[in-house]
């Protein structure tokens, strides 16, 4: 005997109903009480997120937010199953994408990753935005603690990314000296051995003319004014490594006003077949070798 047909009764309806339906029914009054209860189970629905049960209703909960995945289960998994639904989610963050579902917007603490949420929300696919989680503000006091020890790591990524920005602009400018064959070339005796040492200097102006490259408005004051900050042999460690793999040997000449020539330096060595000391080739020297 199926009972879809009826109505579904409040569940505090006098119990003296249950007793007339059960005889119209022909069946027990417990028959027509379980039926109730099972009506009233089919409003919700459960959910097994890694072993943790979560019951929530259908109406309207779930269905607010339709494209869901947890709406899509729901729709999908049979009304008289009496299995939960088993999710593959965080069970910690769970309940917010419940949240989510009934009130459109996220309430997290301190503790909880506001990233993590998000990608929860779009694994579960859920139309969650920044704007829809709002976290606890910092408490004055917690915030007054650690702000010295923030302030000194923002101070100290700053300082690596001003000698970064320099040294890399330091770089540009050696690589187009190169490729413009700008280069000196020193011939140099020693003993038995004579060697050429190849040489490129940057110096303030180009770094100043690399800036303007960078964009036309900016100011030719603003590298050097950023330099001012750095020291030579700060700067002469940050291009070392890179110098080596190039096969240069970095000098840093003078670091007058935070700024100052640069040298890379490039030695080669062979048995002497000349005479001479310091005898100068390259682009603006004279002799057989060139660069």
């Amino acid at each position: 005997l199926s009972l879809d047909p009826y109505p579904q009764p409040s569940p505090h309806i006098h119990s003296c109903y249950f007793a007339r339906v059960a005889s119209e029914l022909r069946v027990s009054s417990s028959e027509v009480l379980g039926h109730i209860a099972w009506m009233s189970k089919a409003d919700t629905v459960k959910f097994n997120v890694s072993g943790r049960i979560f019951e929530v209703l259908r109406e309207p909960t779930l269905s607010l937010h339709p494209d869901s995945l947890l709406n899509q289960l729901a729709q999908e998994a049979d009304a008289r199953a009496t299995d939960p639904i088993f999710v593959e989610a965080n069970p910690d963050l769970f309940p917010l994408m419940l949240d989510f579902h009934r009130h459109r917007k996220i309430h997290i603490s301190l503790a909880v990753s506001k990233d993590a949420v998000l990608r929860e929300a779009a694994v579960l696919n859920l139309p969650v935005g920044a704007d829809d989680v709002v976290q606890d503000p910092w408490p004055v006091t917690l915030l007054g603690s650690c702000f010295g020890k923030v302030a000194d790591e923002i101070d100290k990524s700053m300082r690596s990314n001003r000698i970064a920005l320099v040294a890399d602009m330091y770089k540009a400018c050696l690589v187009r000296k190169v490729a413009a064959r700008n280069v000196q070339v020193f011939r140099t005796f020693s003993g038995q051995f004579s060697g050429y040492t190849k040489c490129v200097s940057v110096d303030a102006s180009d770094i100043a003319q690399e800036a303007k490259r960078i964009h036309s408005s900016c100011d030719s004051d603003f590298v050097p004014k950023l330099a001012s900050t750095i020291k030579g042999s700060e700067l002469e460690s940050a291009l070392e490594d890179w110098s080596r793999q190039h096969g240069f040997d970095v000098d840093v000449c003078s670091w007058e006003h935070g700024l100052g020539p640069l040298r890379f330096v490039e030695s080669l060595s062979h048995p002497a077949e000349g005479k001479g000391k310091g005898e100068v080739f390259g682009k603006q020297g004279k002799g057989k070798n060139k660069t």
